[in-house]
């Protein structure tokens, strides 16, 4: 839910907006409150947010068409892929339609107005939350600075010479704390493999590259478009991709490795319970003989959760910010 928008409406600085509407980054139908349902759009990549969505009986897209009346962008996580969204919503929606993007002051909302200003546009707001509305109206020709804001969300190759884009996990380079835990996965190993929140592939395609006696590895991530770039980002044959939710049951089984370097944030707050989750499903992948690595932030509290599942827990390494563990021999029953 936007309490900008609900604002303004209340306090009738703009009027009910129109639809049909397309709306870029909601996470859940709480946040549609105040918005046409009438032809109604949401453009999301994340799956856990899709399902949700639809759920309710909302159409989502991975990557809206059309023409739209109103368009509406939540803040992104990084300014790139935000400025990328904007453009696109801008591109769908009629000349004359409006276009409203809404953001915390944190999420750089007031460097993002500026930037629409400079093209030449005229940009209204309303603060209100330590964030900002901010709106304007699509003329018949847009600027070119659009264009490039665009482009700029397309995928190009990073430092490792992998495709990315912003709003990626890490999209310029491989994080520290993979780098970590590729450096302590022993060579040699065998058999059906999963990596759990894969991202865009750097850690599986270090997995395969290092393990020729891997028959199968299954990268599981929730970022259709990290997914979508790991499938061109990898190309060997054994190497299955799927976009879902890592913490539900995925169909697979009796596997003899997971790898995964599980996120630890939800709409921007610490979860460690999003890594225990991530714990609780790889032990229930796992054959009795298989065996699970992992890295996490050192602070972390994971440990309690692996040994409630795994009979035999290691720690292999520590840094200042991380450390990586193995765990053997799946307990089926659960204390």
């Amino acid at each position: 839910m936007s309490v900008r928008l609900t604002h303004a409406l209340d306090q009738a600085i703009l009027a009910a907006l129109p639809g049909p509407m397309l709306v870029i980054g909601a996470q859940q139908p709480v946040d549609l409150v105040d918005m046409p349902i009438e032809g109604l759009v949401v453009q999301n990549t994340d799956f856990m947010a899709t399902r949700s969505l639809k759920a309710a009986g909302i159409a989502v897209s991975v990557d809206a068409t059309g023409t739209f009346e109103t368009s509406f962008v939540f803040a992104a996580r990084n300014r790139e892929a935000w400025m990328a969204q904007m453009a696109k919503a801008t591109s769908l929606t009629r000349p004359g339609g409006l276009i409203l993007l809404d953001g915390a002051k944190s999420d750089g909302i007031e460097a993002i107005a500026r930037a629409v200003a400079a093209t030449g546009l005229t940009v209204e707001t309303h603060a209100k939350a330590h964030g900002k509305l901010v709106w304007f109206t699509r003329p018949e020709a847009l600027p070119e600075q659009f264009t490039s804001w665009a482009e700029a969300g397309n995928l190009r190759k990073n430092t490792d010479e992998f495709l990315t884009a912003p709003g990626m996990f890490s999209h310029n380079q491989a994080d520290a704390g993979s780098q970590l835990l590729l450096e302590h996965v022993p060579d040699g190993l065998s058999g059906k493999a999963a990596d759990l929140g894969a991202g865009w592939g750097w850690l599986s395609a270090g997995i395969l590259a290092r393990n020729p006696a891997i028959t199968q590895l299954h990268l599981l991530e929730a970022d259709h478009a990290a997914i979508d770039a790991a499938r061109i980002n990898i190309t060997d044959p054994r190497a299955q991709f799927q976009w879902t939710d890592a913490t539900t049951p995925l169909g697979l089984k009796n596997l003899d490795l997971v790898i995964m370097n599980p996120p630890f944030h939800r709409h921007g707050a610490t979860d460690p319970d999003l890594g225990r989750a991530f714990i609780s499903s790889a032990a229930s992948l796992l054959s009795p003989s298989g065996r699970l690595f992992m890295v996490a932030n050192r602070q972390l509290p994971y440990e309690a959760a692996l040994e409630q599942r795994f009979a035999k827990v290691t720690t292999l390494a520590q840094t200042g910010i991380y450390k990586v563990i193995t765990a053997e021999r799946v307990k089926r029953r659960v204390a």
